[in-house]
């Protein structure tokens, strides 16, 4: 559930749709009715469904678990896919007749999984690190940037020691 509350408490009202992280940054310029920029953004506004203009905004949203093993889940208004990090296990659910995600039906509909692992490729081929090891348990994990060692400020460290960040 995402939850948007705007001063005053107006226009209350409950939309059942498809939303994502990523779509809060652009529904926050165009609230404020800055222009957004789309290099780098990821997302849409949700304004149109607050507004009710829109009863969607996102046909598919895609979504990441930090798990054992990791997955990540790509969800349709009635299916949603789950891909496990080791590019093998996979499974398919009929959110119309399986709201719990209890029933595997992935090798009845091998046509809903093409599509929706067509949908992840094309959201894996637009980030900075393809989570590619979803899609195939072969392929190589992209490699992360060297780390160089960061020297602190004493004044960081305090910062840093009083979020709880470093001890």
């Amino acid at each position: 559930p995402l939850l948007v509350r705007f001063p005053g408490g107006a226009g209350a009202s409950e939309v059942a749709a498809l939303t994502q992280t990523i779509d809060l940054l652009p529904t926050v310029f165009d609230l404020y009715e800055i222009a957004c920029p789309r290099e780098g953004i990821q997302g849409r506004s949700l304004l149109p469904l607050v507004a009710g203009l829109e009863g969607a905004v996102n046909d598919t949203v895609i979504s990441r678990s930090d798990g054992d093993p990791p997955s990540y889940l790509i969800r349709s208004r009635d299916w949603s896919l789950i891909l496990y990090g080791n590019g093998t296990w996979r499974s398919l659910h009929d959110l119309r007749v399986d709201p719990g995600q209890r029933r595997n039906v992935i090798a009845d509909h091998p046509e809903v999984v093409a599509e929706m692992v067509a949908t992840f490729r094309r959201f894996a081929a637009e980030q900075a690190r393809p989570p590619v090891e979803f899609l195939d348990a072969e392929a190589e994990p992209f490699p992360l940037p060297s780390g160089e060692e960061t020297t602190l400020s004493p004044e960081t460290r305090r910062q840093l020691r009083a979020l709880g960040y470093v001890e």
